[in-house]
């Protein structure tokens, strides 16, 4: 009976929201949260009245959001990531256990909404979530059978070759076969984002496989940094002596 009385006098404080709980309010409802005999209607009713009075908290974080990330933001509806603050704050709410204080577990559900919010509605690149995130199988190169293969020059908007290096001979002989191993192993020795953007670039004989408009939007850069990091690793490569 007395948790019951108590949870009135927290239905009566949410005619009157403009200020966060006081302490001795959180000392009642962390006794609440925390009994396993709370009913699903009294636990709606405490998230309610948290819900109202914190309503401030969200719209000041969101404040706070689009100061730090004033350009994206800028191309973004205020209204809209207000709505996102205020479903993250619905989010902490509903998760809340009483064991925590409040308003630091809140700004986490609310930032990390807003953050999610600022993702959909301001995206990297037009290509599709789904798409940027697809898996691309790499083709492993041990073992690798060329004794019967003829390398076919790139054809690649209209070019003969669309980077000239030394790693083009017709056919494939024990040399060539040697030399695309130890580009390969130098390849997967680079960083991961240069190195995926070799992968999609070229198979292992070297031949175009992919544009670098299609490369740049699926690892979210432009089409001159795909550039520059094909050309960077190929010009390194051919003019550094093979070591046996």
């Amino acid at each position: 009976m007395g948790y019951l009385l108590i949870i009135s006098g927290i239905v009566l404080l949410r005619h009157s929201v403009n200020a966060f709980l006081t302490a001795p309010q959180w000392n009642s409802i962390e006794v609440l949260l925390q009994n396993p005999l709370l009913s699903e209607n009294q636990r709606s009713v405490i998230q309610r009245t948290i819900f109202d009075h914190y309503v401030p908290l969200a719209y000041k974080e969101t404040n706070e959001f689009t100061k730090v990330h004033k350009f994206k933001t800028s191309f973004v509806n205020k209204d809209d990531l207000y709505q996102y603050g205020l479903f993250g704050l619905h989010q902490a709410t509903r998760n809340y256990n009483g064991k925590y204080n409040f308003a630091t577990y809140a700004k986490i559900y609310i930032k990390g909404s807003l953050y999610n919010g600022l993702s959909k509605m301001y995206p990297i690149n037009k290509t599709p979530i789904k798409e940027r995130r697809k898996h691309v199988p790499i083709s492993k190169f041990q073992n690798y059978d060329t004794t019967h293969q003829t390398h076919i020059k790139n054809i690649y908007m209209g070019k003969s070759s669309y980077l000239k290096s030394n790693l083009h001979s017709v056919p494939l002989s024990k040399e060539d076969e040697y030399i695309y191993t130890r580009f390969w192993r130098a390849v997967n020795k680079l960083e991961p984002f240069r190195k995926r953007i070799l992968y999609l670039k070229y198979d292992y004989n070297f031949d175009v496989i992919n544009s670098n408009k299609k490369i740049a939007g699926l690892c979210g850069c432009s089409e001159e940094t795909v550039r520059k990091y094909v050309n960077k690793v190929i010009v390194n490569f051919t003019q550094t002596p093979l070591i046996r």
